[in-house]
């Protein structure tokens, strides 16, 4: 709201520059008036916090996990759909937040209780252990009005985990999965 809106676009039409972490904030700087250059700096990850463990192959099921909170725009409701199509999918669900329970019972709901874990709240410094333990890494995050995935933290950190991942072609997670995981449509359980 003004007054704010007009020092935004003042600041963007003088600015000599910006740095963005992915392209679509990029865009959207240059949509509000960003006259200077414009460069795309990707976030980083601790490559001594996250490194490739030996995994063996899946053999009979597939180990899915899911690292973040637990809010609507994450679409750990689209993953639980994409693990009832499969029995074969196993998926560990890291996180915390107020759509806890209406997840446990969507698992409910779907038939999938024996095959979805849900572990809580995970503190930072454990994190990277919990990478490894997983054939691939869901990040099925769902725009809505108002939110778009801007980075994608979980993505670098399992990389980096030597996990693969599967994400959602939405906000930064096309820039931030590159060429290096599989990018779905949201909020498609089947392509998921």
């Amino acid at each position: 709201p003004p007054p704010f809106r007009w020092l935004e676009r003042w600041s963007l039409n003088h600015a000599a520059g910006a740095y963005t972490c992915n392209s679509e904030a990029g865009q959207i700087l240059r949509n509000k008036g960003l006259r200077g250059k414009w460069v795309l700096l990707p976030l980083g990850v601790d490559i001594g916090r996250f490194q490739p463990v030996d995994h063996p192959p899946p053999c009979d099921s597939l180990r899915v996990g899911f690292v973040g909170r637990l809010i609507r725009h994450k679409g750990v409701d689209v993953l639980l759909e994409a693990v009832a199509l499969d029995d074969r999918i196993r998926v560990d669900v890291y996180g915390a937040g107020p759509e806890a329970e209406g997840l446990a019972a969507l698992a409910g709901r779907l038939g999938i209780v024996d095959r979805v874990t849900f572990h809580g709240h995970i503190d930072e410094e454990n994190i990277p252990a919990v990478y490894p333990e997983f054939d691939v890494l869901a990040v099925p995050s769902v725009p809505l009005p108002g939110w778009i995935e801007q980075f994608g933290r979980v993505v670098v950190e399992a990389q980096a985990s030597g996990v693969p991942v599967v994400a959602s072609a939405s906000g930064a997670l096309p820039d931030v999965v590159g060429g290096h995981g599989l990018l779905v449509p949201p909020s498609d359980p089947s392509a998921l």
